[in-house]
């Protein structure tokens, strides 16, 4: 992955050192958000949708703000799996 680089040995190591770090910290500010959203700690485990994060969208922002937000966490989780995907299987898929 790092071949082409300068100093590889070096530079592949810090970008994935980076990389963690950078995810940890951002990782934390939402379960930070996440936890400071919750309305109703026993309404929001036994949430009729299944999904804790979907109802505390819904709590904090209604059912047209949780569709937008969930809608757009699946559009990044989308392109996130496309760039990680080779162009040729994709046009193939497709």
């Amino acid at each position: 992955m790092t071949e082409e680089t300068r100093n590889a040995a070096m530079s592949g190591s810090i970008g994935i050192v980076m990389g963690i770090g950078i995810s940890a910290i951002l990782g934390w500010y939402l379960l930070l958000g996440l936890l400071f959203s919750v309305q109703d700690l026993e309404g929001t485990i036994a949430s009729p949708t299944g999904q804790p994060v979907t109802q505390i969208f819904l709590d904090t922002v209604g059912e047209d703000g949780a569709i937008l937000l969930m809608v757009r966490r699946i559009r990044m989780s989308g392109t996130i799996g496309y760039n990680r995907v080779p162009g040729s299987l994709i046009n193939r898929l497709l």
